[in-house]
């Protein structure tokens, strides 16, 4: 299910200012028959549905709740270039359905707006709260262009905003004395400046902590000319899917903690 307030309304044709569905219910063939072609619906390797909903509102989550997250046997929520508080909303849904919610792969895109720092607000993802101050940034882009204070004075803040969003995931830590195939490492203390991703942390699945699993964040330089967004999060509950965090490990290696290697060459 293909969810955003910018698709048009079910049975209705998309308007100028809303989001194209050509590449889900149009015509796929290049040189259409008697039979009027082939539905891009009909090539996609699993159905796909757009729904005209907005996320922000707690009546659309309320209603997801009923028509999705009650009916479902277990959902993967990809959440690509969300903007602003949409973001803490993807996390709300991963930490909200540890029955349901298996899977969480979110791009960040734009910064929460200032408003929510005017107001002093206060966000609370998880067991996680932090100051809007520290994230919201005033500026976005109209019709492709950027109105706003030069891009790279973001950058860091972006980082800050990320590295929230992270810490956010509820999946507890994993006992000191636990085994696991995947590398472990320390998250960075949020008081202190977040350093560029990436992170894996490991957990394991037992009596005390069933909802246990994996999540990283990782940096894949996708925006180039002066863009910054180029962080990824990545949660799953046990049981992990091997193939999928080991390709993780393997494209964006958790940093080497310089400080332990030290101690050990001593």
């Amino acid at each position: 299910i293909l969810v955003d307030k910018a698709w048009p309304m079910c049975g209705s044709e998309p308007l100028p200012h809303q989001m194209s569905w050509e590449h889900i219910y149009g015509n796929a063939t290049v040189t259409g028959g008697d039979d009027g072609g082939i539905s891009y619906f009909d090539t996609w390797p699993i159905p796909l549905h757009t729904s005209k909903q907005d996320l922000k509102a707690k009546g659309t989550r309320r209603r997801l709740k009923q028509v999705l997250f009650d009916k479902a046997t277990k959902v993967m929520v990809l959440a690509v270039h969300l903007c602003g508080t949409l973001s803490l909303r993807a996390v709300e849904m991963f930490n909200d359905y540890p029955d349901k919610v298996t899977f969480l792969a979110l791009k960040p895109c734009c910064l929460p707006p200032m408003v929510h720092a005017q107001r002093g607000d206060v966000f609370s993802i998880g067991p996680h709260t932090f100051d809007a101050s520290e994230v919201c940034a005033s500026g976005k882009f109209r019709k492709n262009a950027w109105y706003g204070p030069p891009r790279w004075h973001l950058e860091q803040r972006f980082h800050t905003w990320a590295h929230h969003l992270f810490t956010g995931i509820d999946l507890p830590p994993a006992p000191a004395s636990s085994s696991s195939s995947l590398p472990q490492n320390t998250i960075h203390d949020p008081e202190s400046p977040p350093p560029p991703p990436s992170f894996l942390e490991d957990t394991i699945e037992d009596d005390e902590h069933p909802s246990a699993g994996t999540k990283a964040i990782v940096r894949a330089e996708v925006q180039l000319k002066g863009g910054f967004q180029n962080t990824f999060v990545f949660a799953q509950r046990a049981p992990i899917t091997s193939k999928v965090w080991a390709d993780i490990i393997h494209q964006y290696p958790p940093p080497t903690n310089q400080s332990t290697q030290e101690e050990e060459l001593k």
